[in-house]
């Protein structure tokens, strides 16, 4: 081969060789910057474990619907009267039933359009409730358990008025402002009651709502049960039970948990002598001493 011819081989050698060189840096810079993705399997798998440990969306949640609204009463032989109060503005129905101390369970046919309260007393049951028009009857059953309308005369009765919760109470003598939208009522004689308001207050009278007292409070209060001025219990809510029931021996003024029936919606509760009665979730609870519980 001629000098000449062997130079310019080498030449066109040197050409295609940094042709070479600029493409494999060029193909070097796209996997680098990123424009082409690996494709050894190593580096797939470390893709794939990074996209499993993003955390799923938590599932939506919304609060607990809150149980209508529940009337409780027991007499000394644990005989119980359980109504849901309906609504006489609204046409929601209410439903009343007496249980005996062996879970019998009677229901009352025809129940008025909204209860108003609800007593039981030595085996036979007495409540005040209100017709399809807001006009107040009262009832109480017989020997055979049979509801009679008008037999009862409610003009020594506590109840709130037809038409739901607010602040004014019925005496029987007329209204009552309290100056709260009240949740419960424990009456301990005529003149003598308590009540529990939706902003946790406990209002007292003891001259039939001419004057009232604010001897304590318990947020979150759905019922209450006095057995005399001093010793009450109620039916809260607490940080670890949402069921809880709480003693007070100081007319109200501090509290402490006796027990916690279940961790459910509070409804109502009753207390006469010995018997305890409660609705927590959709259940009627029973205790001897208010701190150990059945369903």
């Amino acid at each position: 081969m001629s000098t000449g011819k062997a130079v310019a081989m080498k030449a066109k050698l040197i050409v295609a060789g940094a042709a070479i060189f600029t493409v494999v840096v060029a193909v070097a810079a796209l996997f680098l910057t990123g424009v082409l993705p690996p494709t050894d399997s190593s580096a797939a798998d470390s893709t794939t474990t990074a996209s499993e440990t993003i955390p799923p969306i938590p599932p939506t949640s919304s609060a607990p619907v809150p149980l209508a609204r529940t009337l409780l009463s027991i007499d000394e032989t644990g005989n119980v009267v359980l109504a849901r109060t309906g609504s006489c503005d609204s046409g929601t129905p209410a439903s009343v039933q007496t249980i005996t101390p062996g879970g019998e369970v009677t229901d009352m046919p025809n129940p008025p359009a909204e209860v108003l309260r609800v007593v039981a007393n030595n085996g036979f049951a007495f409540m005040v409730g209100a017709d399809a028009a807001c006009e107040v009857v009262a009832y109480s059953n017989d020997d055979a358990g049979s509801w009679i309308s008008g037999s009862a005369e409610p003009s020594n009765w506590w109840y709130l008025p037809p038409g739901g919760l607010g602040p004014n109470l019925e005496s029987g003598a007329g209204p009552v402002y309290v100056d709260c939208t009240v949740v419960a009522i424990s009456v301990l004689q005529v003149s003598n009651i308590l009540v529990g308001c939706d902003d946790g207050r406990i209002r007292a009278t003891a001259n039939r709502g001419l004057t009232w007292t604010d001897p304590g409070s318990l947020p979150g209060l759905v019922d209450l049960a006095f057995t005399d001025p001093q010793t009450g219990f109620a039916l809260a809510p607490t940080d670890d039970c949402a069921g809880a029931v709480l003693q007070t021996t100081d007319g109200g003024a501090s509290w402490a948990q006796l027990a916690c029936i279940d961790n459910a919606q509070p409804g109502a509760l009753a207390v006469s002598g010995s018997q305890f009665a409660a609705v927590v979730g959709d259940k009627l609870w029973r205790s001897d001493d208010g701190a150990t519980w059945t369903a």
